[in-house]
């Protein structure tokens, strides 16, 4: 059987990457990202690389950015974990 997947056991690499699909897809860079959270673009770098944690303030202005629900953030963090 399959391990049982949890969101919460995800490592913060995971999620930095998971953040980096997000923008790369969306075609933003760093620097833009950056921008709409109040960050430099090597903070961006950081939480990219899962050397900084995201604040909860800053995964709500992201999913702003993106333009997405709660919902769809989560769902689609789960899928890009389950490929």
């Amino acid at each position: 059987a399959l391990p049982i997947y949890s969101i919460v056991d995800l490592s913060h690499t995971q999620l930095g990457e998971f953040l980096q699909k997000l923008r790369n897809d969306s075609g933003a860079t760093q620097q833009e990202l950056g921008l709409a959270i109040s960050k430099s673009q090597s903070y961006v770098s950081k939480l990219e690389l899962g050397e900084k944690k995201l604040t909860f303030i800053e995964v709500l202005t992201i999913i702003e950015y993106f333009e997405l629900s709660c919902n769809e953030f989560i769902s689609n963090l789960e899928g890009y974990y389950h490929e």
